[in-house]
């Protein structure tokens, strides 16, 4: 005759399925995005955003295409400051945020490639900012090169001049058609930056390059193969720690059908198992051996709608999170992601 097990091997039980569960939920968990209304003009998704980073309390946001809005005769930039970002957080529902142009002054930057198509990820410190441009060159491939740019001015009247003389051609590590540098980053003095595509499929050990400004000397480092699409990254922390926006998009050519081994050692969010696109964040460690993962789940961003939005910025927000920015799909968005 059946017996019920005692009531203290019940509650045991239960305590023990329930911490199991607690681990599990860090390892698929999704966060959602609060999102943070730019007005008009600058949420036009014809300026495809492409990359964000943080002018000492100076949001700058780089677009792809930043002659589509010119004022003076000179294509922009725009800034946001700490401040209002801080209190569109606060206040999303009402936020509405106004950034401010920046003046750029190319110089002759354009005529470099053969075919000009727009600016892909950017650094700044004090005095500098340092941009990759991707185009077509004279043999017809696709690839990006380096320029630094000077800030001038002050902080109401500030501009950014770019440097001819300052130009590194980057070749492409995938050969692949409109793939290049989309993800900066600055170690000591030096620039690191990374291709798009880091796929294992490609064939080839992945890598990333290393610029050296004081001497214009170029090296490669190693950098672990990642699936999908690298498309911004943070600043690297005071242990050479950065984040990069992970992405699948339904068009790409590299389907989420491939191998993930981050997907397959963490899991898989819940509207990631039921919409194709991926969107997370991954966090690197750069040291003297190369690039490596940083052991931890990415952050899985909470799908909405099966479009997928096309992340191309990121920057780190204090010690609160990361702010994001799509190009021109679906929308343009800004958005914030509180660590987890």
């Amino acid at each position: 005759m059946f017996s019920p097990p005692p009531l203290r091997f019940v509650l045991s039980l239960l305590l023990s399925l329930s911490l199991c569960a607690c681990l599990l939920v860090p390892q698929n968990r999704e966060i959602a995005i609060t999102l943070l209304p730019l007005t008009a003009p600058f949420d036009d998704p014809d300026l495809e955003y492409s990359a964000l980073t943080w002018c000492g309390d100076k949001l700058l946001m780089v677009p792809q295409f930043p002659e589509r809005h010119v004022t003076g005769g000179y294509a922009q930039f725009y800034t946001l400051s700490k401040s209002a970002i801080l209190d569109a957080i606060d206040d999303p529902d009402t936020a509405r945020l106004t950034p401010t142009p920046l003046p750029l002054k190319e110089g002759t930057i354009r005529s470099i490639p053969t075919k000009f198509e727009g600016y892909e990820a950017a650094i700044c410190d004090d005095t500098q900012v340092w941009l990759t441009i991707e185009g077509v060159n004279k043999l017809g491939h696709h690839q990006a090169w380096l320029v630094r740019g000077h800030r001038t001015g002050t902080d109401h009247q500030e501009s950014i001049e770019l440097d001819d003389l300052s130009v590194v051609s980057l070749s492409s590590y995938s050969k692949i058609h409109n793939m290049s540098e989309e993800a900066i980053v600055k170690i000591g003095n030096d620039i690191l930056s990374m291709h798009e595509i880091n796929d294992v499929r490609l064939g080839s050990p992945s890598q990333a390059y290393r610029y050296a400004p004081h001497n214009r000397s170029l090296s490669t480092v190693a950098f672990p193969n990642l699936p999908y699409r690298i498309t911004d990254s943070t600043t690297a922390d005071q242990l050479g720690r950065f984040w990069v926006i992970n992405y699948l998009y339904s068009g790409d050519d590299f389907s989420r059908e491939g191998r993930d081994p981050l997907g397959a050692q963490y899991g898989i969010g819940k509207t990631h198992q039921i919409n194709y696109n991926v969107e997370r964040l991954v966090e690197f460690q750069y040291s003297d051996a190369g690039i490596q993962r940083v052991k931890r789940p990415p952050i899985q961003l909470k799908l909405e709608g099966r479009e997928g939005r096309n992340w191309e910025g990121i920057a780190r927000l204090d010690d609160l999170g990361f702010l994001l920015i799509t190009d021109r799909y679906p929308t343009t968005l800004l958005g914030f992601v509180p660590y987890p």
